[in-house]
């Protein structure tokens, strides 16, 4: 008889599959563009304050790399600090900032880009399963445009289950949906804009750093052209103070 954990992670597997093969369906007639990349990223947590204060921070590096499938050739770099304040033990309400500089994979020109986000952050614990919901709505600035600010709602889902008894290696499936609210010319234009599709796995390395590593399905949603499919390798380094 399967055990809860396998349960579980058979019908993730079975949904993470399911999901797959729909994003990996062409929304437009055209060739989609494929492109090889990876991502690497430190992300750092915890209560700022001392131990009982309600406050906390997170600050994020990630460095994107592949243009024209070229993983030596920076496509983006974003770094992300955040402060927030835990609601309860489960609810949190953030308010963050993000700077990203990015390059264009034909013409080598850079575009920085400016973010303010806030963001309510829920996390809690269902048996065996770890999960998380996190809904942003992101302010962008962002350069060679009409001055105008861009709105952007990501919601992102998230889940972990642990494979091994004591409990250092886990399972990680993730999902994020991202939707532009307003167009702004020479930018985007209002409606879907990507979905970002995760799965792989995690190891607690010791009390204080975890690593997480696996496959990244980015589909971007580009306006009368056909969508663009990033596959992507991801490394992650956690750090929790």
């Amino acid at each position: 008889m399967l055990t809860l954990a396998k349960k579980i992670k058979k019908r993730l597997l079975l949904s993470l599959f399911f999901t797959i093969g729909l994003l990996s369906l062409p929304a437009y007639s055209a060739t989609p563009l494929d492109e090889i990349q990876s991502v690497e990223v430190f992300n750092a947590s915890g209560k700022l304050g001392g131990k009982d204060s309600k406050w906390v921070g997170n600050f994020q590096v990630q460095a994107r790399m592949g243009r024209n499938n070229n993983l030596t050739e920076i496509n983006r770099v974003l770094v992300t600090p955040i402060v927030g304040y835990q609601l309860t033990p489960r609810v949190s309400v953030w308010q963050g900032y993000t700077y990203t500089p990015g390059w264009n994979a034909q013409t080598n020109d850079r575009r920085d880009e400016h973010r303010l986000f806030q963001q309510v952050l829920v996390e809690n614990k269902w048996k065996q399963v770890t999960w998380s919901s996190r809904s942003r709505l992101e302010e962008r600035f962002i350069e060679n445009t009409d001055s105008s600010t861009a709105y952007r709602l990501r919601q992102l889902f998230r889940a972990q289950v642990p494979i091994t008894k004591n409990k250092k290696w886990s399972v990680v499936a993730a999902d994020e949906y991202l939707v532009n609210l307003n167009t702004v010319p020479n930018a985007v234009k209002a409606g879907y804009n990507q979905n970002i599709l995760f799965v792989g796995v995690n190891r607690q390395l010791n009390k204080n750093f975890n690593v997480e590593a696996g496959y990244g399905l980015q589909t971007i949603n580009r306006i009368n052209i056909a969508d663009q499919f990033n596959h992507i390798i991801q490394v992650q380094l956690n750090y929790r103070w």
